[in-house]
């Protein structure tokens, strides 16, 4: 789905009214600086072209590596809920991280987190 392209200054107003703490001068500021450096060419470290609106609060990177959608190491589809570890600012899969082989036990389950907790070597 392509993206629908926005003026600045109505995304800067949508960012103001669900982020009431920033300030307009700043935002306007990131987003121009961030759309310069978009068409100076500014590449995320996958090597796809940067996701502008993105980029411009969390640094340089595509919309798929921003919101995690797939992953640009391994590119691992991630379904909705999927888990996901940062590291340097780059989001990691669980494989990727060396976190795969550890269960996810969910709380509603007070014995067996008990139990899980006894046995466990970690």
């Amino acid at each position: 789905m392509p993206f629908v392209p926005i003026e600045l200054e109505k995304h800067v107003t949508k960012f103001l009214a669900n982020n009431p703490g920033s300030e307009r001068s700043e935002v306007s500021a990131r987003l121009k600086e961030t759309l310069a450096e978009f068409k100076a060419g500014a590449r995320c470290a996958c090597g796809a072209p940067i996701w502008v609106i993105g980029s411009a609060e969390v640094g340089h990177a595509c919309f798929m590596c921003i919101t995690g959608e797939a992953l640009s190491d391994c590119n691992a589809e991630l379904g909705r809920g999927s888990f996901l570890r940062m590291e340097k600012q780059k989001p990691l899969c669980l494989e990727c991280a060396d976190l795969d082989h550890l269960v996810f036990l969910s709380r509603d389950d007070v014995a067996l987190t008990k139990r899980s907790r006894k046995y466990s070597n970690l």
